[in-house]
């Protein structure tokens, strides 16, 4: 404590001892009894009255003394704000770090409020440096942005600590500065007046206070023409216009009428599109493929080929089958001959028409080679049959089937069957020869037997 405070609290104790003594003797006084006694008393008590009084008037002066001066030392008020903040000759750094002490005043005693108050509104108790924003803030990086202040100590005294903040700059400058990566115009903003030397920056070369001293550059620009089959590069110049696009951005916007595509260079436009010169298409109409061939057209990189053109064309696009009849069973029932037959269907393949053309199609190699009908007509199918009627093979011809997929052959039989006839007969002949034979010899045994009796009868005659 103070020594001024400690002297204040003896004078006031020793104050309030007197008056508590003067107070004491006036009460034995007026137990005293004599007029000249009591005269004399009563100017003593008189006297004692006025010292008591400008006693308690000293009295109340040191308490009031007292009471400030404990404010003094006790109650501090603070006046900061934004713009204090902001002010280059009010930032301290210490350690790499940003700090602003703010404005102090002492408070004062305040008898009807009987509290310690600050003697100056703007002052007020606490310290919020919550509320405080640094601009033009530069971090570890060199980046500039916004800070907000937290409290504390510096030097054992409060303080505003802007976080993240390694400098502080004064001054942040603008100018207008084309780029040439991304077709813009860029504000460009360089620190000065920093509180760490090595922040500040010098203003960029070719950069301008107004945006509209800094341009953007001319530009060629070369092309083919649609429908040019010659293939002849031009070139021509864009036309250039400033659009602004939010508040740092100037965009170079760069236009044509011309509709192709456009070549920074005229060797990228020799070296755009690199295909062959011609191409052959063919193109599917009524399962008949036509070959065309196309010129190249580098404006569009392509052939102006029609829709559904097939630059590589083999049987895979041949993709359906056509149905035939083909033979599964041939055979002999009583005098007919039947050929059966069933339904397949045959995968067809490309077909040469002509030098230009060609189709989906089975070829007439692999019906000939297979047998395939893709009519079933037996009228006109024939069969060679031997007729067992006059042993004798002719060519007959066949009649279909009102039920099934078969054609009928009748009076027809298999040389199998004839040989078997034949055989037959001569076994017939053989089994009618041995016949013959034995009913002639029957018919010698009956003869002679006959002849036997006939003797006999004639013998019995002439005995008679």
């Amino acid at each position: 404590m103070d020594n001024k405070i400690v002297i204040l609290i003896v004078l006031s104790s020793l104050l309030c001892v007197m008056y508590m003594c003067l107070t004491t003797s006036q009460k034995i006084v007026e137990n005293f009894e004599g007029e000249e006694l009591g005269r004399e008393l009563e100017k003593a008590i008189d006297k004692t009255e006025s010292d008591e009084n400008a006693m308690q008037n000293t009295l109340e002066k040191n308490k009031n003394d007292l009471d400030n001066l404990i404010c003094a030392e006790t109650q501090t008020y603070f006046n900061i704000d934004s713009t204090y903040v902001n002010t280059k000759e009010n930032i301290i750094t210490d350690a790499g770090k940003v700090y602003v002490k703010p404005k102090t005043i002492k408070g004062i005693y305040d008898h009807g409020m009987q509290s310690c108050v600050s003697p100056d509104e703007t002052y007020k108790k606490n310290l919020r440096c919550q509320t405080l924003m640094m601009s033009n803030c530069v971090d570890g990086f060199g980046l500039i942005s916004n800070s907000v202040g937290e409290n504390e100590l510096l030097g054992g005294e409060e303080a505003c600590r802007f976080k993240y903040c390694s400098a502080f700059c004064a001054d942040i400058k603008e100018c207008w500065k084309y780029d040439s990566n991304n077709d813009e115009i860029l504000k460009i903003r360089y620190n000065t007046g920093c509180t760490d030397e090595k922040y500040n920056q010098t203003k960029p070369d070719d950069c301008f206070e107004d945006p509209k001293d800094a341009n953007c550059p001319e530009r060629k620009f070369y092309h083919y023409t649609s429908n040019d089959l010659t293939n002849r590069i031009y070139d021509n110049n864009y036309t250039v216009n400033k659009q602004k696009v939010g508040d740092i951005t100037i965009k170079c916007v760069y236009q044509t009428d011309v509709v192709e595509k456009q070549f920074a260079s005229y060797d990228e436009a020799t070296q755009y599109c690199s295909l062959p010169l011609t191409t052959t298409c063919h193109y599917l109409s009524n399962n008949i493929y036509d070959r065309v061939e196309h010129r190249l057209e580098k404006a569009s990189c392509s052939y102006n080929s029609n829709q559904g053109c097939l630059s590589d064309l083999d049987d895979s696009h041949c993709d359906f089958t056509k149905p035939y009849f083909t033979l599964s069973n041939s055979e002999y029932v009583g005098t007919q001959q039947i050929d059966s037959y069933e339904m397949v269907d045959v995968p067809t393949e490309l077909i040469d028409i002509n030098s230009r053309q060609k189709k989906c199609d089975v070829s007439a190699r692999y019906i000939y080679d297979n047998d395939l009908l893709d009519t079933l007509t037996c009228e006109e199918q024939t069969r060679q049959c031997y007729n067992l009627q006059n042993d004798v093979v002719q060519t007959m011809y066949g009649r279909k089937d009102p039920v099934y997929d078969e054609c009928v052959y009748d009076n027809c039989f298999s040389f199998e069957a004839s040989s078997n006839a034949n055989e037959q007969r001569r076994l017939e002949n053989i089994e009618i020869e041995r016949n013959n034979e034995m009913a002639r010899n029957i018919i010698d045994q009956v003869n002679a037997i006959q002849d036997i009796i006939d003797e006999e009868r004639n013998v019995s005659e002439d005995n008679e």
